[in-house]
């Protein structure tokens, strides 16, 4: 059973209950590897992460959930209490000519892996409020600052 070797339970028993120490010892790491302990210095990219099958799961599975609820508006009335009211066509396909699912699974994902999510306002009502978005990937965005330190996206 290269490279494992089968131990006796207990083995396994004393090994789960061996203090660990929270950072890897000098050495501990085969030669020619990085030192992993401060996962900050090696960041890993969204096509890195995706790589493993397991994470593509997880991922996916999240996404398409959270895009599958429904959307629901409630408000208060007078009595203070909760009612439904209806939703704006907006949020009922915030994209033209693409679904609703595709649109939410998609900033899902970015939510989930970058921790952010943009869409852009394609028109608007004359309240203001969104008529139309489109959804724009992440890596199409770029975060920029201006001279007074205040960031842009």
């Amino acid at each position: 059973m290269w490279p494992w070797r089968a131990q006796s339970t207990v083995d396994a028993v004393q090994a789960a209950f061996t203090e660990v120490s929270p950072t890897p010892q000098t050495g501990s790491w085969p030669s020619g590897w990085p030192d992993m302990s401060s996962s900050s210095d090696y960041p890993v990219t969204r096509e890195e992460a995706l790589a493993v099958p397991a994470l593509t799961r997880a991922v996916n599975l999240m996404a398409t959930t959270v895009a599958s609820l429904p959307i629901e508006q409630l408000a208060f009335d007078a009595d203070h209490k909760r009612r439904r009211v209806e939703l704006p066509s907006f949020m009922e396909q915030p994209e033209t000519g693409r679904t609703r699912y595709a649109t939410l699974t998609d900033t899902a994902k970015d939510l989930l892996l970058d921790g952010a999510a943009y869409w852009i306002v394609r028109e608007r009502y004359s309240s203001g409020f969104p008529r139309s978005v489109k959804y724009a990937p992440v890596s199409d965005v770029s975060v920029m600052s201006n001279d007074y330190g205040d960031t842009t996206r």
